[in-house]
């Protein structure tokens, strides 16, 4: 059975690997940079942000802001082996850094999840993962993904236009609220972000 230490020993050697220091982009205000990923690897070996299996809404992954806890739902190691799973890594990990780099600071939910989608799928095209799937969300998000590694390539981060953010977000959000109108909930707007203490 894949156990949590070998599940920590996975998420670190996904942020500490080259394509996660080639992430370079800003998105509705926020900076998310490859350094970012190795501080919060940093943070996971101080203790400071927990890895756990098991998540509050049967969700693959998520991340708890506050209880700084990265959670994963599957325990079986064939797909900690996957690029799926290292997508999976990234998209949850990119939300603990919003976290950390904007303590006490108010976030859009879904500019919080535009920003993950588009962390994931930049890691994806710099693994070299073919991108199949079609539609104005997928073609905004490899759109900007693509231009985000160009401009990496050439020292800056890609500021990424905010009609695209729209776009992206506002799809998520949607789907956010369709799966919180089933499950009798409300998803708010906006988040605070507690930060995580070093």
């Amino acid at each position: 059975m894949f156990d949590e230490f070998m599940l920590r020993v996975k998420v670190l050697d996904v942020l500490n690997s080259t394509p996660c220091r080639k992430i370079a982009f800003v998105c509705a205000g926020m900076s998310i940079m490859g350094y970012h990923y190795s501080y919060l690897a940093e943070l996971i070996n101080r203790c400071s942000v927990d890895i756990q299996f098991g998540s509050s809404d049967g969700a693959n992954g998520q991340y708890d802001d506050k209880t700084d806890t990265l959670r994963f739902g599957r325990r079986d190691a064939g797909f900690y082996a996957t690029g799926e799973s290292r997508a999976l890594i990234v998209h949850e990990c990119t939300h603990a850094i919003i976290d950390a780099t904007h303590p006490g600071g108010i976030v859009r939910r879904a500019d919080n999840e535009a920003t993950a989608w588009i962390a994931e799928t930049i890691y994806r095209m710099l693994t070299g993962e073919k991108m199949t799937k079609t539609g104005a969300f997928y073609e905004s998000l490899y759109d900007v993904a693509g231009k985000s590694i160009e401009a990496a390539k050439t020292g800056g981060p890609f500021v990424i236009d905010p009609r695209a953010v729209s776009l992206i977000g506002g799809t998520l959000r949607a789907g956010d609220e369709v799966r919180a109108k089933a499950a009798g909930k409300m998803v708010p707007d906006q988040e605070k972000m507690s930060g995580i203490p070093y």
